[in-house]
């Protein structure tokens, strides 16, 4: 039998604009969804890309958001 220790799902996400993104990640925080912004670029149509880790499914996210070394 296996049983999850603990679960991260990696993102790339587009928006049209950057109050669609932040939009997007307040949600996250409304709903109390841990996650880390990886990377975050602006695209030539003057949307917006980002990259995160965020939990999945509520399992316990481990040490995936510990700062980098």
């Amino acid at each position: 039998m296996k049983r999850i220790l603990s679960a991260c799902v990696e993102q790339t996400l587009v928006f049209e604009t950057e109050a669609d993104c932040q939009s997007c990640l307040r949600t996250y925080q409304r709903k109390r969804i841990h996650y880390k912004l990886l990377d975050k670029q602006t695209t030539l149509g003057g949307g917006v890309c980002i990259r995160i880790q965020r939990e999945y499914n509520n399992y316990p996210i481990g040490d995936y958001f510990e700062p980098d070394r």
